[in-house]
C-alpha cells in the first residue's frame, strides 16, 4: 500500500512540473518590450490584411469585367512614330524626252535606268482616334487615323552606278477596324486597314518626271486600298500603349512609266512597323 502510495505522490509532482514548463512556454512576457515594436507588429499585421483585401478586390474587378455580358464603350486619342519601308516593284522603264520621244545616249541607244526597292527604314508619325466597344473578354475597335508612310527607292543607270535615291513619303487617312482579345492589362488584336492615300512629297514627284510626259499629281496615288493591322497593346488605368505592324496587301500606286511601246509599271506598297501611346477613358 505503502509503494502504491508513494508511486501517485511521484506521478503527481511529475504532471505539476510539466504543467508549469508548458505554461512557462505559452506565455509570454511582453512587459519589457517596447510600445514601438508592440505597434510596428500590429501595424504590419493590418497592412498585410489590407493588402490581401486590396488583391481579393482587384481579382474580383477583373473577374466581373471579364463576365460583363453588356456591351460598354469607352474611346481614346493615340500617336506615335512609323518605321516604314516601300515595296517596289523592280521596273525598267524608259527615259522619256518631252516629245514624247525616248532619250537616246551618245552612242544613239535607248536610255533605260532600273528602279529598285531600297531596304532602309523610314521614321514617319500618326495620330488619330478610336472608339472600343468592349464585352468579356472581347472587343471591337475601329479608328480614325491621319498615318505619313516613308520609304526609299533607287534608280541605277544602265552601266550599274546609282543615278539617285528616292525619298518617299504618303500621306494617308487610315480606317483600321480591329478585333481583339483582352487580358487583364495586355491585348491581342488584328483587323482590315482601309487606307486613302491624298498625298505624296515632291521628291516622289520629281523622280518620275524623267520617265513621263504627263503630271505624276494627277491620277498617281490610288484610293482606297487595303491592308492588315497586327499587334498587342498595354494598358495602365487610363495610359493605352500599342505595337502593331501594318502588311501592306494593296498598292498605293498603279502608274505608266517610259513609252507606250515599252511600258513599265511603276507600283508599290508600304509594310511598317507603328509605336504609339495615348489616353482612353
Amino acid at each position: 500500500m505503502k509503494k502504491i502510495l508513494f508511486i501517485s505522490l511521484l506521478g503527481l509532482c511529475y504532471t505539476n512540473l510539466f504543467a508549469q514548463t508548458d505554461s512557462t512556454i505559452v506565455r509570454i512576457d511582453t512587459s519589457g518590450a517596447k510600445k514601438d515594436s508592440l505597434k510596428k507588429v500590429s501595424i504590419e499585421k493590418v497592412n498585410t490584411k489590407k493588402r490581401k483585401a486590396e488583391k481579393d478586390t482587384i481579382d474580383v474587378s477583373y473577374a466581373e469585367e471579364f463576365r460583363r455580358e453588356q456591351v460598354r464603350f469607352t474611346w481614346g486619342l493615340r500617336g506615335g512614330i512609323n518605321l516604314s519601308q516601300m515595296a517596289l516593284n523592280n521596273i525598267n522603264p524608259v527615259r522619256v524626252q518631252a516629245n514624247g520621244l525616248p532619250q537616246l545616249n551618245s552612242s544613239g541607244r535607248v536610255i533605260r535606268d532600273e528602279f529598285l526597292t531600297n531596304s532602309q527604314s523610314s521614321l514617319s508619325y500618326v495620330g488619330g482616334l478610336f472608339l472600343r466597344m468592349t464585352r468579356g473578354s472581347f472587343y471591337f475597335q475601329p479608328e480614325a487615323l491621319y498615318s505619313v508612310k516613308a520609304g526609299k527607292f533607287d534608280i541605277l543607270q544602265s552601266d550599274g552606278k546609282l543615278a539617285s535615291r528616292v525619298e518617299t513619303s504618303v500621306s494617308a487617312v487610315d480606317v483600321p477596324l480591329l478585333f481583339g482579345i483582352r487580358f487583364r492589362q495586355g491585348r491581342i488584336f488584328a483587323g482590315p486597314v482601309g487606307s486613302f492615300a491624298f498625298q505624296t512629297n515632291q521628291k516622289l514627284v520629281d523622280a518620275l518626271k524623267n520617265y513621263t510626259t504627263e503630271d505624276a499629281k494627277t491620277g498617281f496615288l490610288l484610293r482606297p486600298i487595303l491592308n492588315v493591322h497586327a499587334g498587342l497593346g498595354f494598358e495602365f488605368e487610363h495610359v493605352v500603349i500599342d505595337i502593331r505592324y501594318e502588311f501592306g496587301l494593296s498598292n498605293y500606286s498603279d502608274y505608266t512609266l517610259g513609252i507606250s511601246s515599252s511600258p513599265a509599271n511603276f507600283a508599290f506598297r508600304q509594310n511598317m512597323l507603328q509605336l504609339t501611346v495615348g489616353l482612353i477613358r
